[in-house]
């Protein structure tokens, strides 16, 4: 008759913290897993959020007659930081209309208010972007765009003046430059308004000329 060997206590023990280990390590492999997933899940929540904001400023000031950065916030700060950009624009009665993107960084919002003519009490509109780390914008000019597409070019700055009702604003093709930043990823928006000019021209020399 066979006789059946059974199992020591040291390969029992043995056998235990073999289990115990793998079971730690496919732990330590979930939980990577799962920090990765929310690490890529929030990547990407902040690049549509910031997508999203990027093309409503850039819609908003396509087809505006201004963009500007005041002197003073909608609510009578100073806006020597840039945390406010506004926009001469007009209602839905093509009646003189300004809206004002006012960042808020305690609160890491934007919020969209709009107002009648400068000085006027804001209302805000209920459009608010959350999430925002930074946001800062600046005046800037045509003559200083840079690069290989305007190094042999003559760009003057012309600004026009604009009536908008009782109040006043500047077009032309003044740039406003924006820098947003959410959730660690930030962008530069370069902002022109429907008053700037959309062409350009190549003067080619020709050997012979024509």
């Amino acid at each position: 008759m066979d006789s059946q060997r059974g199992f020591s206590l040291v390969e029992i023990l043995i056998a235990a913290g073999i289990s115990v280990m793998l079971a730690a390590m496919l732990v330590a492999v979930a939980h990577s897993f799962v920090g990765w997933s929310q690490r890529a899940s929030t990547t990407a929540n902040a690049q549509a959020a910031l997508d999203r904001l990027g093309e409503r400023l850039e819609t908003e000031t396509a087809g505006s007659w201004s963009i500007f950065v005041p002197a003073t916030d909608a609510l009578g700060v100073p806006n020597a930081d840039g945390h406010e950009l506004d926009v001469a624009t007009e209602d839905a009665l093509r009646r003189p209309s300004f809206r004002a993107y006012l960042y808020d960084p305690g609160a890491a919002t934007l919020t969209e208010y709009v107002y009648g003519t400068p000085g006027a009490t804001p209302i805000a509109t209920g459009d608010v972007s959350t999430g925002v780390s930074a946001f800062s914008a600046i005046n800037g000019s045509a003559s200083a765009l840079a690069g290989p597409l305007f190094a042999n070019a003559s760009i003057v700055d012309a600004e026009v003046p604009l009536q908008l009702g009782s109040a006043e604003a500047v077009g032309g093709n003044r740039l406003t430059l924006v820098r947003v930043t959410i959730g660690g990823f930030a962008r530069d928006l370069v902002l022109a308004s429907a008053t700037a000019p959309t062409d350009y021209t190549v003067v080619l020399r020709y050997t012979p000329a024509p």
